[in-house]
């Protein structure tokens, strides 16, 4: 792992300052602000890459000009690179792997093998929009997308972490959990690196290839963490 770091990965190792920040994670505070219930992520929501692909591949998404794209894990090229734009607008309500109206679950949560982390899917696939406005371009580009991306993702967790301290607990819980940046980074990282818009591969095979040989994913049971996680 340390030597994957010093090469630039993951999550582009010593080459992205802010990750020599040892608790950048958790705005520094990381008693405070690592996961306050202990309930993120949840042993009911958590999945393995083919949960994540079939919930892609069922979903639709509104673009920008009000059009509504079906089944956005199955396109290809430049409708697969609009619908993800379009995901990374969407609100937490509309989230591709939010919890539905019906309150049936949804596999959001994910264990990194390589990360030694939980990737929540959820703010994966907001920040993987937000990625993908920078794929193609060269990576100088890339890279103040990440500084940018960076600043939007403190940004949600502090508004969240204000917003507990006004009594609103779902924030409260939610705010600095221990993989929500981690999950921002990653989603950027594959909007922006890892999705290849000449690809002949599906949106969701290039998501599921990204998961397998770069998140390394493994079943959820075998996280270290498994029996200590709420159902």
């Amino acid at each position: 792992m340390q030597h994957a770091y010093m090469y630039g990965g993951p999550n582009h190792g010593v080459y992205l300052p802010v990750n020599m920040a040892t608790f950048a994670f958790a705005n520094q505070s990381p008693i405070n602000f690592t996961d306050p219930t202990g309930q993120a992520p949840s042993r009911g929501l958590s999945g393995n890459v083919s949960d994540i692909v079939k919930r892609l591949n069922e979903m639709g998404v509104t673009t920008s000009d009000g059009k509504v794209i079906r089944n956005v894990g199955t396109l290809k090229g430049t409708e697969a690179h609009k619908a993800l734009l379009a995901a990374g607008r969407l609100r937490n309500n509309d989230n591709l792997f939010n919890t539905p109206r019906d309150h049936s679950p949804v596999k959001r949560y994910v264990y990194s093998r390589t990360d030694k982390e939980w990737i929540d899917m959820l703010h994966f696939i907001r920040h993987a929009g937000e990625g993908a406005k920078y794929a193609g371009l060269p990576a100088l580009e890339k890279v103040g997308g990440i500084f940018a991306d960076k600043v939007r993702g403190y940004s949600e967790e502090i508004i969240q972490g204000i917003g507990g301290l006004f009594g609103k607990q779902g924030l409260k819980d939610s705010a600095f959990s221990s993989e929500d940046l981690p999950s921002d980074q990653r989603g950027f990282d594959f909007g922006a690196w890892g999705f290849d818009i000449k690809s002949d591969l599906t949106l969701g095979e290039q998501l599921g290839n990204y998961m397998r040989n770069d998140l390394k994913v493994v079943a959820p049971q075998s996280a270290p963490d498994w029996d200590k996680i709420a159902d």
